[in-house]
């Protein structure tokens, strides 16, 4: 019997008892994927003879098959990142060391952390199994699996080179969560901060300045204006409170449903483009997400033509989507990506001379990675300086709130021991 490399293998006993893929994996191994592979045993392993299915067991079989392959795809799954990437890490492992893709899919079906990747993986295995191709399966999710990875896997079964494109796609993603986990982390002290203020503001105006109010009412003194546009605003803001904030859900929310929109996030995008601090951190992103989807399909064998096509339709920035078909079509017509790219305004000249270089040294998809990696840097760098720009900004703006509010307190009582110390 073959042995598969870094295997534990089980033979059947005499009583022809079946092997248990659930059994307790072996105590020392330093990760999940490593303990499952070990309790899997070997691929090729005797199966003892069942007694043939009834003509009702069989019927009863299919529709169960028909259930686990449509009840996904009505019940909307939603698999996290991280449950993705264990399954491609898990997959890869098991087709490397030779297990056929239907019993990986089964195995990692009962390995799976959460009843929707369950479900998911099930279905999958029912579609591969009725003759259907692994990529051809997972676009029936197309909310869970993103077009590159599709084009990737689809090349990987077509090169035979499906182990290794699952695992460069679980790198891929778990980079890429690292990246957007320092930007959003940057990112939330200022959030807080403004909500922060906000809240302040309409405390001090709804329930510091009316007490105040009644203290400057009992003196029968002339207020001055800053006083009194104070004043004022804290009766608008007491009176009208309720239709302030449903005018602000009514207009958060039109905001929201016209982004939904294709016209929305065309006009958003295209704002965010021109916008002075923020552009060249968009910039940041959407090119190092381009290069590193580009790099990746050509790597997994994808023609340049192809791999244009499928990062313009996984691209979330419609402008660089439009930008990208528009290079789709240039490349289809024999132009060079090169000569493409210097006739675009939002790809820098670093990202056109790598990509020049990489494709007269026909190793644009090593270029391509390693300009998704700079990419990547310079927009957690940039988030970082976004922050730290950020916050003395906002502590000069609850300073300068704070200033004025006490400077309208004080006038006032100023102005009131000036008149009584003239007497």
């Amino acid at each position: 019997m073959k042995k598969a490399k870094g295997f534990s293998l089980k033979e059947l006993d005499q009583k022809n008892k079946s092997f248990d893929l659930d059994a307790q994996a072996q105590a020392g191994k330093e990760s999940r994927v490593e303990d499952i592979i070990l309790d899997i045993g070997a691929s090729d392993r005797i199966i003892p003879a069942k007694k043939p299915d009834s003509e009702f067991a069989k019927l009863f079989k299919s529709l169960k098959g028909l259930y686990k392959a449509t009840a996904g795809r009505t019940l909307n799954i939603k698999v996290s990142l991280e449950e993705k990437t264990f399954f491609y890490e898990l997959m890869s492992t098991m087709l490397t060391a030779g297990i056929s893709i239907v019993q990986a899919l089964n195995i990692s079906a009962k390995q799976a952390t959460s009843k929707q990747l369950r479900s998911l993986i099930e279905s999958l295995a029912v579609q591969v199994e009725s003759g259907q191709k692994f990529s051809e399966a997972l676009e029936t999710y197309p909310k869970v699996f993103a077009r590159s990875e599709i084009g990737m896997l689809k090349s990987g079964e077509t090169t035979g080179r499906l182990a290794d494109v699952m695992g460069r796609l679980s790198i891929e993603i778990k980079k890429g969560m690292a990246v957007r986990a320092k930007v959003k982390s940057a990112m939330i002290y200022p959030i807080v901060v403004i909500v922060f203020v906000i809240l302040t503001v309409y405390a001090m105006l709804t329930f510091v300045i009316p007490q105040i109010k009644t203290l400057f009412e009992g003196m029968n003194a002339d207020l001055p204006g800053l006083t009194l546009f104070l004043l004022d605003a804290s009766d608008f803001v007491s009176q009208n409170g309720l239709y302030l904030f449903l005018g602000l859900a009514i207009t958060s929310f039109a905001i929201l449903s016209f982004y939904k929109t294709a016209r929305g996030k065309l006009l958003f995008h295209m704002l965010f483009l021109k916008t002075p601090i923020l552009k060249h951190f968009v910039m940041y992103l959407n090119q190092a997400s381009f290069s590193r989807s580009l790099g990746n399909l050509l790597s997994a064998g994808v023609s340049i033509v192809e791999a244009l096509g499928i990062c313009a339709q996984s691209t979330t920035n419609l402008v660089y989507a439009n930008t990208i078909s528009l290079m789709q079509k240039d490349v289809k017509k024999g132009i060079k990506l090169e000569e493409v790219l210097y006739g675009s305004k939002y790809f820098s000249s670093l990202l056109v001379n790598m990509f020049a270089i990489g494709e007269k040294t026909a190793k644009l998809d090593e270029l391509a990675l390693q300009v998704a990696n700079y990419y990547d840097q310079k927009s957690e760098k940039m988030a970082d300086n976004l922050a730290k720009l950020i916050q003395p900004l906002i502590i000069g703006i609850v300073g300068g709130i704070v200033g004025v509010v006490v400077l309208a307190i004080m006038l006032p009582m100023t102005k009131l021991l000036s008149q009584v110390g003239s007497f």
